[in-house]
């Protein structure tokens, strides 16, 4: 029962220095990848922006995205 708990918690352990090692890589590639300061900090500062869902067509006349083709 102890072996257990102690594999548990060295493997927690390993998962967050893993975590914090890959964060720290994506920042500096993120550094080598920018052409000089500034635009590392407008890259930085970036939201993404949320695209609104569209309206799910009820039928095949409501569908905009399907062309007639009897015209």
């Amino acid at each position: 029962m102890i072996f257990a708990s102690l594999a548990f918690i060295a493997m927690i352990f390993a998962c967050w220095v893993m975590w914090s090692q890959q964060r720290t890589i994506d920042r500096l590639t993120d550094k080598l990848m920018a052409k000089d300061y500034s635009e590392y900090k407008r890259h930085d500062k970036l939201t993404e922006v949320k695209e609104e869902r569209a309206r799910k067509p009820l039928s095949y006349y409501d569908d905009t995205s399907i062309e007639d083709e009897t015209h």
